[in-house]
């Protein structure tokens, strides 16, 4: 009796489980479209925002050892209120990109490799901490009309302190978001392993900083190494700029057939 030999590597396999050598990364632009446009903060950040519509002033800086009187002095200022509330309405309009972003890796991984819940808990995750960062500074924006308009000192002081522990939390998710799509990004193989593994390590950070963070702002003092802080951040930035590059490459590149073996007969006895 003759049966025909069938390879499951290569006609019953997903490409999640298929040999490296026969996957391919299913490139997208949204990625880095996401980056550029969550980058764009920094239009409100450098101030050139503010300078394009007339209005001058700065943040509000405010550490463990500020007075009151040093808080409410700062948000009291016309210029900074108006600033304050100029960036608030930016950062709505620009930080969506980094769900957009992790979003993109998330369809590059599942077209070319597959699903994963790790991948949807980054989307989550980078959705929260997008949602913590605006209400960041639309909290801070309302602290300064209300310093503004003849509020008083106490309350001015809480909103900021409740500004602060808000911003303070966003790092954990953020964390949380890059640390895990980048484990799925290791899984798949897809990506060099230098690039995930950096944002696995700068995932990791910044959930130690998100963790130990607010506490530290609370004493005055750092909970964790000070290097940490740097690298988390930058290492991120690196990391969304190289990975949203590589899905732009390979977008529209012809899909590569898998290899299929003759057919074998095996004769039983």
């Amino acid at each position: 009796m003759l049966t025909i030999g069938k390879d499951p590597a290569v006609d019953d396999r997903s490409a999640a489980v298929a040999p490296r050598e026969w996957r391919q990364l299913v490139g997208n632009r949204w990625a880095l479209a996401g980056a550029i446009i969550y980058l764009l903060e920094w239009v409100a950040i450098a101030g050139w925002l503010g300078a394009l519509v007339g209005i001058n002033g700065g943040g509000v800086t405010t550490t463990s050892s500020s007075t009151a009187s040093d808080i409410f002095r700062q948000y009291s200022h016309a210029g900074t209120a108006a600033a304050i509330a100029l960036g608030a309405g930016w950062f709505a309009l620009v930080l969506p990109g980094r769900i957009l972003l992790i979003a993109g890796i998330r369809q590059g991984l599942r077209r070319s490799w597959g699903e994963s819940p790790l991948a949807d808990l980054a989307v989550g995750a980078m959705t929260v901490s997008v949602a913590i960062e605006i209400a960041t500074f639309a909290v801070a924006a309302g602290v300064g009309h209300a310093a503004t308009s003849g509020g008083d000192q106490p309350s001015v002081v809480t909103g900021d302190a409740i500004s602060n522990l808000l911003n303070a939390s966003v790092f954990s998710p953020i964390g949380l978001s890059v640390l895990a799509i980048s484990v799925v990004m290791l899984q798949s193989r897809l990506f060099p392993w230098w690039l995930s593994l950096l944002g696995v390590l700068a995932g990791a950070a910044l959930c130690i900083e998100g963790v130990l963070g607010g506490a530290g702002s609370q004493i005055g003092a750092h909970l964790y190494p000070g290097f940490l802080d740097p690298f988390g951040v930058f290492g991120f930035w690196a990391w969304m700029l190289v990975t949203g590059v590589l899905l732009f490459r390979a977008t529209g590149k012809p899909r590569q057939r898998r290899p299929r073996p003759n057919p074998t007969t095996h004769k039983e006895a």
